[in-house]
C-alpha cells in the first residue's frame, strides 16, 4: 500500500527538514520564472497566477524574495485542521 502525504504532513516536513524547505523554494522560484517567461503568454497569464496558493502547494512557509513575488498580497500559511 502506498502512503499518501496530506498537506499538513508536507507542511510539518517542511518545518522540520530544512532540505525539504530549500528544495521547495528552489522549485517554486523555477516554476514561477518559467511560467512568467513562457512563450504562450496568452495561455499562461502571469497576472492571473495566484502566488500565495502556489506557495502553499510547494509547502513554503513564506514567499521567497524575488521580484515576481512583490506583486503578491502578504503571505500567511492557511491554518491546518
Amino acid at each position: 500500500m502506498i502512503d499518501v502525504l496530506t498537506p499538513q504532513d508536507v507542511k510539518r516536513l517542511a518545518e522540520t527538514d530544512r532540505d525539504v524547505l530549500e528544495k521547495g523554494t528552489r522549485a517554486f522560484v523555477s516554476y514561477v520564472r518559467g511560467y512568467k517567461e513562457h512563450h504562450c503568454r496568452f495561455i499562461f497569464r502571469f497576472a492571473k497566477l495566484d502566488l500565495r496558493r502556489l506557495a502553499v502547494a510547494f509547502a513554503l512557509l513564506q514567499l521567497p524574495k524575488m521580484s515576481e513575488a512583490s506583486r503578491a498580497r502578504p503571505f500567511a500559511m492557511p491554518p491546518t485542521h
